[in-house]
């Protein structure tokens, strides 16, 4: 290929083991339908707000589609905590009054503490080896393999505004600080071999936020909260 990006987007690629997150929005097509004006301005500040912590957490944008991002970086930790500033920050963001009158954008408050505000977006995390190479038209570092496909997967199991980890990036983050990590057991994931064990990471101050994810694992009755170390 011939196409070359800038020197500092070269630095920014993290290449070989990497990790990957993948996010989206909940119910993003009804709301488009029902209030696009709001919907318009809502995206605007769901992108700023992710870009801005993207360059913060020292990670790559790969691309979007839609209203969804992939983002690569250096090590899970980091990926694992530009996930939970996401689900802060966007917690915080003053959204259009129309779209909190919609289900999957409401602001929810429990004992004084607000838990839901605006727009609900899903985190998939995982880690592993992937193929990078350049892509002619975007001219920015783009990856393939089985991690991409996980990734994407596990991003779909959860629900909007819960963060979910596979037990390979799970393993490498345990220990972090002011976040809870609860098994929600083996999932079957669409065009992956076997099953997955996955986690969910709950920030500490979301912790009322009960999701269990939307796909159906082979053992639910082994979700339990795992403790930080």
């Amino acid at each position: 290929r011939q196409s070359r990006m800038t020197p500092r987007a070269r630095r920014q690629a993290p290449a070989g083991r990497v990790a990957l997150v993948f996010t989206d929005i909940q119910g993003s097509t009804r709301m488009w339908d029902v209030c696009p004006m709001a919907m318009s301005s809502a995206l605007t500040l769901h992108n700023r707000t992710l870009r801005q912590l993207i360059a913060r957490h020292e990670g790559y944008e790969v691309k979007t589609v839609g209203d969804s991002f992939m983002v690569a970086f250096p090590s899970a930790k980091q990926a694992l905590q530009w996930a939970v500033a996401v689900q802060v920050g966007l917690l915080a963001m003053d959204w259009p009054p129309e779209l909190l009158k919609l289900s999957d954008a409401a602001r929810e408050e429990l004992e004084g503490q607000v838990i839901w505000n605006g727009l609900r977006v899903r985190v998939g995390v995982d880690v592993g080896t992937a193929i990078s190479d350049i892509d002619p038209i975007t001219r920015r570092m783009d990856y393939c393999g089985a991690v991409v496909n996980t990734t994407a997967r596990v991003c779909r199991l959860a629900q909007g505004g819960q963060i979910v980890l596979t037990d390979s990036a799970y393993r490498e983050v345990s220990g972090e600080p002011g976040v809870t990590f609860r098994e929600l057991g083996r999932q079957v994931l669409r065009g992956v071999i076997g099953t997955l064990l996955c986690y969910s990471a709950v920030p500490s101050g979301l912790a009322a936020r009960q999701l269990a994810p939307r796909g159906a694992g082979v053992s639910p009755s082994k979700r339990r909260s795992v403790p930080t170390l």
